[in-house]
């Protein structure tokens, strides 16, 4: 009978040619305990999250006076739409006239537990003259009155 030649290794270590090859202890598989540490906790454990927690799957929580001022600012936006406050005919139309991100602001008027923007009300109060105190507090006027600065 003929032998086969000997391969340079062996088909078990299944390692390239010229490597060292594998030690015993490292082809067995170590319990999880014996294991090196991967990537570090962030501490945060959706289990026991959602035991502990009111409402489970909800992981943030919008005060409603934060809902109410973001409703409002998008409110301000329809009526600068609706009005064609600056030819503004659109939502895509404000998105573009700002450098906006549509989807972005969309998920943020969709999604109650999101945050008002600040952009979006510097915006606001900048352009439109919008009243900063109306849109966070519901109070007061929704449009500032223009002052009038000459001296006449």
């Amino acid at each position: 009978m003929e032998e086969k030649p000997k391969k340079k290794y062996e088909i078990a270590d299944k390692r390239k040619p010229g490597r060292k090859p594998m030690r015993e202890e490292d082809k067995k598989v170590r319990p999880k305990s014996d294991r090196k540490p991967g990537r570090p906790s962030t501490g945060f454990n959706k289990k026991e999250y959602d035991n502990s927690h009111q409402h489970k799957g909800v992981y943030s929580h919008v005060e409603p006076d934060a809902l109410a001022a973001k409703n409002r600012a998008f409110s301000a936006i329809e009526y600068i739409i609706e009005n064609k406050i600056d030819n503004i005919s659109s939502f895509s139309h404000f998105v573009k006239a700002f450098t906006l991100k549509r989807v972005s602001l969309i998920r943020v008027r969709d999604n109650d537990n999101t945050y008002l923007p600040i952009y979006l009300l510097i915006i606001l109060v900048q352009n439109f003259h919008f009243s900063a105190h109306w849109l966070l507090t519901g109070e007061g006027e929704m449009i500032q009155k223009k002052e009038n600065t000459d001296n006449d």
